[in-house]
């Protein structure tokens, strides 16, 4: 088994997933010199280099934010080029809790994460009801406990980086003649959101993933 994962493999989910399954079966594709491969995917150019590279993978893995819906395009390009070539294996795409609200704000991040699910959901008919050899999966979760999650929301619980690699295997080592299309999970919050919200740094929110988007003032 050849896993391919978008990220930085010394940080964060990215280095959890090295981690978990050793660095002889995941390699990397981000900006990072450390990666495998070296590429900024939010240029069009190198989404479609990706492609071309994950051919050589059982499993992909759409872990790294890519502003501007950049996460939907690399869903399709691999599967495209995945279908046209008549390859089989996984894609999973990771997602976010926040795919299922809806908050007075001008974020296009939460638009975008529903984008990479609801084109999920599409591809996941072409394996279970026609002739793909792909299957595809939505794995979403609430905040994961990375640096920068617990510097600006450090007040609310979070999953470990270790619960969603142990989720990440049980969804590559599902049975072959089922197709996972979606999990959800969210961390149970030890206090009401109000009682925790009095716990707040008022940290200023820093998006180092490229997103510059600024919040709207709300009751959340």
């Amino acid at each position: 088994m050849k896993i391919l994962v978008t990220g930085n493999p010394t940080t964060a989910i990215a280095k959890g997933i090295v981690d978990k399954f050793g660095p002889k079966v995941v390699d990397t594709v981000s900006r990072s010199s450390v990666s495998t491969y070296m590429l900024d995917l939010t240029l069009t150019e190198n989404i479609k280099v990706l492609s071309k590279i994950s051919l050589n993978y059982d499993i992909f893995i759409n872990s790294a934010l890519v502003p501007n819906f950049g996460q939907t395009k690399i869903l399709q390009a691999v599967w495209t080029e995945w279908k046209d070539t008549n390859k089989s294996g996984h894609i999973i795409n990771f997602g976010s809790s926040v795919d299922y609200y809806f908050r007075p704000d001008n974020r296009l991040y939460p638009v975008e994460k529903r984008s990479l699910r609801d084109l999920n959901r599409s591809l996941t008919k072409h394996v279970t009801w026609f002739d793909s050899k792909i299957q595809c999966t939505y794995f979403s979760f609430g905040g994961v406990n990375t640096a920068k999650t617990l510097r600006q929301w450090g007040h609310y619980k979070h999953h470990d980086v270790t619960q969603i690699t142990n989720y990440l295997e049980w969804i590559i080592k599902s049975p072959c003649d089922l197709n996972i299309d979606e999990v959800h999970i969210t961390p149970i919050q030890p206090q009401t959101k109000k009682e925790m919200k009095k716990l707040e740094t008022n940290v200023d929110i820093i998006w180092t993933s490229g997103d510059k988007r600024i919040f709207l003032k709300n009751e959340e």
